[in-house]
């Protein structure tokens, strides 16, 4: 039940995801960066788990990435 629920989750943010479109330009603006960061993340939800993820220990953050995909 978790994996069909875990890939049912992934289908859904890739047909709700993001445009293309959108990805490629913010990819132009790191290729065009005077100094730009050695990793980009894109995506609200994502960004959110990145700060978190600097903020909570790595272990709690797991954590809730697991509880999103189950």
């Amino acid at each position: 039940g978790r994996i069909e629920k875990a890939v049912s989750v992934m289908e859904k943010d890739e047909t709700n995801g993001m445009s293309s479109a959108y990805a490629a330009q913010q990819v132009v603006r790191c290729v065009y960066a005077r100094n730009p960061a050695p990793l980009k993340c894109i995506g609200t939800k994502y960004q959110l788990f990145a700060v978190l993820d600097r903020l909570l220990p790595k272990r709690f953050v797991n954590f809730l990435i697991g509880k999103l995909y189950s």
